[in-house]
């Protein structure tokens, strides 16, 4: 399922990209796939919207030393957060 939604994002099919992420994480959650799923639908939330930080907040929570950990913290200091 998370390699089908990463395909559907390659694709530009965004919709169903992040509706597959959005069933990874609420079905594996604890999961490194279900932790993954966070920083992809934070990608696809509007830039700088709440959604996109709570998404992204999200994942420093549960993985802050995750593959997309930096990256996340860096975006989120440049949009002005405080971590």
């Amino acid at each position: 399922l998370y390699k089908l939604a990463q395909s559907r994002l390659r694709g530009g099919e965004t919709k169903e990209a992040k509706a597959h992420f959005a069933r990874v994480h609420a079905q594996f959650p604890e999961t490194e796939w279900g932790v993954g799923a966070l920083y992809y639908l934070g990608e696809l939330a509007p830039m700088g919207s709440t959604e996109q930080r709570q998404f992204w907040s999200s994942y420093l929570e549960e993985s802050p030393d995750g593959r997309f950990a930096l990256d996340i913290a860096n975006r989120l200091a440049q949009a002005g957060e405080a971590l």
